[in-house]
């Protein structure tokens, strides 16, 4: 927030012109929020590997290689495009740690957010995550990647709740507007709109100038 409205300040662009934001913030994050949108705990960043453990069960069976039982692998890959990791660092991880040792947030949690997808429940009030933010939950089917959606089966062999995920949306698509309290601690218009964003990620492969301007607008509009 003191960034943004460092910047705004500024005043390289006129207020009245600025008609939408969006954020970004490191991935693989994990923050759970109640039905009023508050955080129950400090969100656990990428680098936490206590769900390491969970994961390996959870990954594992009757016929193992490199730790991932072949059948849950080939669900995985055919689905997803990957597995989760063994490090324990992705959300799965974290979700699968807090509910053996934090069994009183689970219960508490409406939904489990990226740090980014809390950044913009904070802007606008809503709940949701793009489809690259929720990937490493390992759990969509990324098969069509204008439609990805989540797979039951998938949740069901991880064992997290449905309930607790977030609705899907597009990287481009607007989320809404933002809330009047907010516009006016950055000093924008109460119409400016929300955009889902990325992660830092993939951020970092648009801001290195790999993807011409208004690609993935166009790559959106095309699927």
């Amino acid at each position: 927030m003191t960034a943004a409205k460092r910047l705004i300040a500024k005043k390289l662009v006129a207020t009245e012109n600025i008609t939408a934001i969006c954020c970004t913030a490191q991935w693989a994050g994990t923050v759970p929020v109640d039905k009023q949108g508050r955080h129950l705990m400090n969100a656990i960043i990428w680098m936490d590997s206590r769900g390491a453990d969970y994961t390996k069960q959870m990954i594992s069976g009757l016929i193992n290689i490199e730790g991932y039982e072949l059948f849950k692998a080939i669900r995985w890959l055919r689905l997803t495009g990957g597995a989760p990791s063994q490090s324990g660092k992705d959300p799965v991880g974290h979700i699968l740690y807090l509910q053996d040792k934090h069994p009183e947030i689970c219960k508490q949690t409406f939904k489990f957010l990226e740090p980014k997808d809390y950044l913009n429940l904070r802007l606008t009030g809503k709940f949701a995550a793009s489809y690259d933010s929720i990937t490493l939950h390992w759990c969509t089917d990324n098969r069509d990647l204008s439609r990805v959606h989540y797979d039951d089966r998938l949740i069901s062999m991880i064992g997290i709740e449905r309930d607790q995920l977030p609705e899907l949306k597009r990287a481009v698509d607007i989320l809404g507007v933002i809330k009047p309290e907010v516009a006016d601690q950055l000093g924008l218009s109460k119409s400016v709109q929300v955009v889902m964003g990325t992660p830092d990620v993939q951020s970092a492969a648009l801001g290195s100038g790999a993807v011409e301007d208004y690609a993935l607008v166009d790559l959106s509009c095309s699927l």
